[in-house]
């Protein structure tokens, strides 16, 4: 049991006391339809986002807002006020790719790695965990944050010598790079389920989180990214065989279902 010092509470009753005002008069504000809560409460939120329920209780968002709420330090969940411009839609799969680390981990599996590369495909926004190269080849383009790692000598050099095009996104602006960020939070929600409880296993679960990650269906396309793999993959294939009349057919349908997946995205916030 601890035990408090009267300084303590001292500090303790005047943070009360602070909290309780601090609701009167945003509780004040909401009633009488202020335009906006008054600058000295230091309140982050609009009073737009504020209401009183039937009973009588100041709400936030259909939330009882209580004295405990930290209300002060809201950062919201609103899309950033702003012109949109979302990047071009790419024209076949794996050649645009977007990247990004997972930092902080756990140590794991016996090089002791504490870091995830995460590449997403920006067409079919299939995620890759592992090796890309030996399956898909070189991009064309890949879009990254401004960290140290991108912006290296090493990296710059190693993107000129591929062919590969360096597109560096804006700090806190998702419009551009929303997409690995949006990612990293579905894989690091998969590891935190399925992982061991010392949680130095999450190495060996990529397999499993990838094929988990391709295997449903994208918001964007409406397909999963699987599925839009192998339709874009395999029209070369059918343009071969000109003679059937089966393959003729099973091409037109891939090429229509590739366009209708590119124009879902187009319709779609990226």
């Amino acid at each position: 049991m601890k035990v408090f010092e009267v300084a303590d509470l001292q500090q303790l009753w005047d943070e009360t006391v602070a909290k309780d005002s601090i609701f009167r008069a945003a509780y004040k504000a909401v009633r009488d339809r202020e335009r906006a809560f008054p600058p000295s409460l230091g309140l982050k939120i609009q009073i737009s986002e504020c209401a009183i329920d039937a009973g009588k209780r100041l709400t936030f968002r259909d939330r009882i807002w209580s004295h405990d709420s930290v209300a002060t330090g809201h950062p919201g969940r609103e899309v950033e006020k702003g012109f949109l411009k979302p990047l071009p839609i790419p024209d076949r799969p794996r050649s645009h790719l977007s990247m990004d680390f997972i930092t902080d981990l756990p140590p794991t599996g016996p090089s002791k790695a504490r870091y995830l590369w995460v590449i997403v495909d920006r067409l079919t926004k299939a995620v890759t965990l592992e090796c890309h190269y030996r399956f898909h080849g070189m991009p064309r383009s890949i879009v990254s944050d401004r960290g140290s790692n991108w912006l290296s000598r090493f990296w710059k050099r190693f993107c000129r010598l591929a062919g590969v095009t360096q597109k560096l996104s804006t700090a806190y602006h998702p419009q551009t790079d929303g997409g690995p960020e949006r990612m990293n939070q579905e894989i690091e929600a998969y590891l935190r389920a399925y992982v061991s409880y010392v949680q130095d296993d999450w190495g060996e679960l990529l397999p499993a989180a990838q094929l988990a990650l391709n295997n449903r269906e994208s918001a964007a396309t409406k397909i999963s990214p699987f599925s839009l793999s192998m339709v874009t993959t395999s029209i070369p294939s059918a343009s071969r065989n000109r003679k059937s009349h089966r393959g003729i057919e099973r091409k037109a349908e891939l090429i229509a279902y590739s366009v209708a997946c590119r124009r879902s995205m187009s319709t779609c916030k990226q």
